[in-house]
């Protein structure tokens, strides 16, 4: 169930089924579910990654529940081996019948050689260079940290669907030799 309404500066936050939910306690939860899968740093065994994997899409999993239910399909954007550097690929979400006013986009780049740059821009065409939020956002390439291996980000943006549809750029930092995917999943906020 998503959230409904965030008291600023106390840290609480309202859902739609009226019971109060704290950030602080949040973070806690979190902390406690990574820490119950904590790892000696050293190379990963697949056992370990495999817990860690799951422990992450716990932490995914309560986050949804936190933030609201996916908008729309997740999408992806595919590069491959001989796009150069900042090659740009787009992917459009649909303005949602009745958008909320904060919404969660969680990025995920396969990538073992690039960063990603994504830029956030109103789909009308006569529109397509107003951002939303900042320029642009960058999204780290996998990278393993303590031995667990880290490809997501969750960004929050505020006023998303005020025009109608988003379209995101996803542009790569680097030449590339292998391919990968990003995939971007929409979430609705309060």
């Amino acid at each position: 169930m998503g959230l409904k309404n965030m008291a600023i500066g106390s840290g609480r936050l309202y859902k739609e089924d009226g019971s109060v939910v704290n950030q602080a306690d949040l973070l806690a939860a979190i902390k406690i579910a990574v820490e119950a899968n904590s790892l000696p740093s050293g190379a990963a065994t697949s056992a370990k990654q495999d817990a860690a994997n799951a422990s992450l899409a716990n932490i995914k999993t309560a986050v949804e529940s936190i933030i609201g239910a996916e908008v729309d399909d997740a999408q992806t954007a595919s590069f491959v081996s001989t796009d150069a550097q900042y090659t740009p690929k787009t992917i459009t979400f649909s303005r949602p019948d009745a958008p909320a006013r904060v919404h969660f986009i969680y990025i995920t780049n396969e990538s073992e050689e690039t960063d990603i740059h994504v830029f956030v821009r109103d789909a009308k065409t006569d529109l397509a260079d107003i951002v939303i939020g900042k320029n642009y956002y960058t999204v780290s390439k996998k990278e393993s940290i303590l031995g667990v291996e880290t490809e997501g980000y969750l960004i929050a943006l505020e006023g998303l669907f005020v025009r109608g549809d988003c379209k995101l750029i996803i542009v790569n930092d680097a030449a590339l030799t292998v391919d990968f995917d990003v995939t971007v999943e929409l979430y609705a906020g309060w």
